[in-house]
């Protein structure tokens, strides 16, 4: 069995907190979050890990047992990230009730978009048991489970052909730009928060990188003129997106955000893409080996998050509630915020080390002989 790679876990990790860290409103650890140094932010960080690691679990399976069983453990993937956004939706809903309860004229059943959940609740579950009511926060995992529902059958199209594969996904990527293809979501009918046919490029892009299939251009990905054009564009959006997030922190603080560049999310617009990607290539080539980043309790910490990403997920998003009304109830108080967010940082690291602890627990147990059956 192939021994883990930290990195991936480590990189996973650190996706989870920056996620954390950016749901909730005017955190100082956003500073420190990918959407202070780039157009793009952690969403694209995640998305292009899983399809990435997606494909190098699942293909292997495929490889070795065929499609069926590839197959069948990559629905059972989606089987997993589907329960997990229904549990994930009661508590979610649960947690919004007690905060009511406590301060009943403060709106957020609207605010968090479970009113109609509130209102309409026969009507609601069928719609979100087909993924169409998506309140805050609860819009990542519907995407994930229609690309795991893919999964299978985008491996086998990239083992025979990647580059048709990635033209056609960069087609759908680029008709979605200009037409505005989307699923809509219910009460409203407005589109999906991650619009299905944009993400889908930065889950194929990770999956075709994953799969071993794009492996014989990492010299040209790894050149100097390629290298040097990423970090130029690294650097000018670094500059121009941590000063206008230091700017909404400390308005004193001046913005070099100068220009109107587009980075709407929901569509992925195309320089969240362009910034991601140079930030890819510089991570890709510069990151340090395995061995020497997991000499650092901090790597292998944020590793242990990435093992149990869809757990630690779930837990962060259920905690980014109390630190988002926090925030409103409490005067905005960056001090009050900061503390939050640290605390919700250790206890989710304090959570992946007791799954991990769980986990090899199991492995150790010896299933116990049979016994011996006595005549009577």
């Amino acid at each position: 069995m192939e021994k883990r790679d930290i990195r991936l876990d480590f990189l996973r990790g650190t996706a989870l907190m920056m996620i954390f860290a950016d749901h909730i409103p005017k955190s100082l650890l956003s500073l420190a979050t990918l959407q202070s140094f780039a157009f793009a932010d952690a969403a694209e960080l995640f998305f292009f890990l899983s399809g990435f690691v997606a494909a190098m679990v699942y293909g292997r399976t495929l490889d070795k047992r065929g499609f069926l069983a590839g197959a069948a453990r990559t629905w059972r993937r989606a089987w997993d990230i589907y329960a997990a956004q229904m549990v994930l939706l009661f508590f979610f809903v649960a947690e919004i009730c007690a905060i009511a309860s406590v301060l009943p004229d403060a709106g957020y059943f609207q605010y968090f978009r479970v009113n109609a959940f509130i209102t309409h609740t026969e009507t609601t579950i069928l719609q979100a048991l087909m993924l169409r009511f998506q309140p805050t926060y609860l819009d990542i995992l519907p995407v994930y489970t229609v690309f795991f529902g893919l999964l299978p059958f985008i491996l086998v199209a990239l083992k025979r052909g990647p580059w048709l594969v990635l033209l056609a996904s960069f087609l759908l990527y680029v008709g979605t730009q200009l037409y505005g293809w989307n699923f809509s979501t219910h009460p409203n009918g407005e589109g999906w928060f991650f619009d299905p046919f944009a993400w889908q490029f930065v889950m194929v892009m990770g999956a075709a990188f994953g799969s071993g299939q794009m492996d014989r251009y990492k010299p040209l990905l790894f050149s100097r003129p390629v290298l040097m054009g990423s970090g130029v564009i690294a650097v000018v959006a670094a500059s121009m997106q941590f000063t206008n997030n230091v700017h909404a922190l400390f308005a004193a603080v001046p913005t070099l955000f100068l220009i109107d560049v587009p980075i709407e999310k929901t569509m992925l617009e195309p320089a969240r893409l362009v910034s991601f990607f140079a930030v890819a290539i510089l991570a890709a080539r510069y990151m340090p080996s395995a061995a020497r980043m997991a000499r650092f309790a901090v790597v292998r910490a944020l590793a242990c998050c990435g093992r149990h990403s869809l757990a630690i997920f779930c837990m962060g998003t259920l905690l980014a509630i109390p630190g988002h009304v926090m925030w409103l109830e409490a005067g905005q108080s960056l001090t009050l915020q900061l503390i939050f967010n640290v605390a919700g940082v250790l206890l989710l690291i304090a959570t992946a080390w007791l799954l991990d602890w769980i986990k090899e627990g199991q492995r150790a147990i010896v299933p116990m002989p049979e016994l011996e059956r006595v005549p009577a």
